[in-house]
């Protein structure tokens, strides 16, 4: 999965791609969904595209 992520508020021009590689010995299923709010490294970023 890969998560397009981009800054809150004005000049969000910083895009931000994450992948995520998830096995069946994850802990955890993780779901997200786009409008989605994500606090990294003590920013506020939000997820704009989601592919697989």
């Amino acid at each position: 999965m890969t998560l397009t992520l981009r800054p809150r508020g004005r000049g969000n021009w910083q895009v931000v791609e994450i992948s995520i590689a998830q096995s069946r010995h994850s802990p955890l299923p993780l779901e997200f969904h786009v409008g989605q709010l994500l606090d990294l490294g003590g920013r506020c970023f939000r997820v704009v595209r989601i592919t697989e």
